[in-house]
């Protein structure tokens, strides 16, 4: 009895001591709870890291300046390296404009141009393809959107980089402000890209550059080759050809004629046809007076055909004086002798 009455005593006297140990534990748990919701300023969700990003709410506006004037200076810094590939292409073509400013046929008439510039090639379909133009924004709409986009392209002046950059910041004003909008109202580019892309994704594309592009281009009368006819395009690579071209071997053209007027034949193929066949033998096949007649051919060959006979072909050659051939000349090519003086006459009247 007594021996249970002193341990009955000793556990009495020992509730405070295990009331302090159980203190300690929950101060303990307590204490790592309070450090996973303080946190660090790293973790975004803890009090710390609230109370960081809070803090730095008063010097964002300047990192932000900060970030987009850097943003600049590698677009910059990515335009001036293009400048630099398009200055070695200048380098390299210079034998050849230097040939076509000093070569007396070109000289003359001043069409033929090569020229180094930085091309915008695929900015539409680039751009277009992260956008979705079913929801609000600038670029709303299929045609309407890239009727926008063409017209910002066209206007644009990528000579420079102070232009390069005064493009970029309209472009992301239209992508930040609904310009059909009379109130302009204020979008979010989240909102407006497919799914899969991001306004990094735009961002890259737009300061990357990628759609510019050094090139150094043939134009003909201040048209780049893309933009001439058919016949012109054909006009202006023959003419580039007989030109450029110093070999003395013979030259066969198929009927260089299509697709041109009268005028830019005589005022540019038949200088230069009439330059190359000082040096080559030029043979031609034509349906223009301008071509066998004005470039001097030394020797016409009339073709012809009997259908009755089997499709039996006939030849007849000789120079222009010859009057069996100034003969078939007038009625093949001119149209026969009436119509040539009835054209005179017309012409006359006019004059």
């Amino acid at each position: 009895v007594l021996a249970q009455a002193g341990e009955d005593l000793r556990k009495k006297l020992d509730v405070p001591n295990r009331n302090y140990q159980n203190y300690l534990k929950e101060m303990q748990k307590w204490e790592q709870q309070r450090e996973v919701i303080l946190g660090s300023e790293s973790e975004k969700d803890s009090i710390k890291g609230l109370t960081h990003i809070l803090s730095s709410l008063d010097s964002l506006p300047q990192e932000l300046g900060e970030l987009r004037e850097n943003r600049k200076r590698i677009a910059t810094n990515i335009y001036n390296e293009k400048c630099k590939l398009l200055s070695k292409y200048e380098n390299l073509y210079s034998p050849v404009q230097n040939f076509i400013d000093e070569h007396p046929i070109s000289k003359k008439h001043g069409a033929l141009k090569f020229r180094a510039s930085i091309m915008v090639k695929e900015f539409i379909d680039g751009l277009l393809n992260m956008i979705h133009q079913g929801r609000v924004g600038t670029f709303y709409g299929e045609n309407e959107g890239r009727e926008q986009l063409l017209n910002m392209q066209q206007e644009a002046d990528f000579t420079s980089a102070e232009k390069l950059m005064g493009f970029i910041d309209k472009l992301q004003y239209y992508l930040e402000v609904d310009q059909r909008d009379p109130q302009r109202r204020k979008v979010n580019i989240k909102d407006q890209l497919r799914q899969h892309y991001s306004p990094i994704d735009v961002y890259d594309f737009i300061f990357g550059l990628q759609y510019l592009q050094p090139d150094f281009e043939l134009s003909w009368l201040g048209k780049p080759l893309d933009k001439l006819s058919p016949g012109e395009r054909g006009n202006l690579l023959l003419i580039f050809y007989l030109l450029i071209d110093t070999r003395d071997v013979p030259l066969i053209i198929d009927q260089p004629e299509e697709n041109l007027d009268n005028q830019t034949i005589a005022g540019t193929l038949v200088p230069a046809i009439k330059d190359a066949k000082e040096r080559r033998q030029v043979i031609m096949v034509t349906h223009n007076p301008n071509l066998a007649v004005v470039c001097d051919a030394d020797q016409i060959i009339h073709a012809s055909i009997d259908k009755t006979a089997g499709n039996k072909v006939a030849y007849t050659s000789g120079s222009i004086e010859n009057q069996r051939i100034t003969q078939l000349i007038v009625d093949i090519l001119e149209g026969t002798k009436p119509a040539f003086d009835l054209r005179d006459l017309k012409y006359s009247i006019l004059e």
